[in-house]
């Protein structure tokens, strides 16, 4: 939970978009992982919708076989 994900040229006419995961989903070769929500920060994905505007801050790195970043979420009121 809390990755973020970008359909890959595999994923077809989905190819391009970004993906907060909610829930965790089994790994798919079509979506890449291009970061994850800062653990105490999970929270706030529960409050975006269509509607709200949100922003992502690069935190830190981390490492799991490949270099992957936190990120930050920041809702704007």
């Amino acid at each position: 939970m809390g990755y973020v994900t970008i359909d890959n040229f595999n994923y077809l006419r989905y190819s391009g978009e970004l993906q907060i995961c909610k829930k965790d989903l089994p790994e798919d070769t079509r979506v890449n992982v291009i970061g994850k929500i800062k653990d105490e920060e999970l929270i706030l994905i529960y409050f975006i919708s269509d509607e709200i505007k949100f922003k992502f801050k690069e935190t830190e790195k981390w490492d799991l076989g490949t270099v992957h970043k936190y990120v930050s979420v920041s809702i704007l009121l």
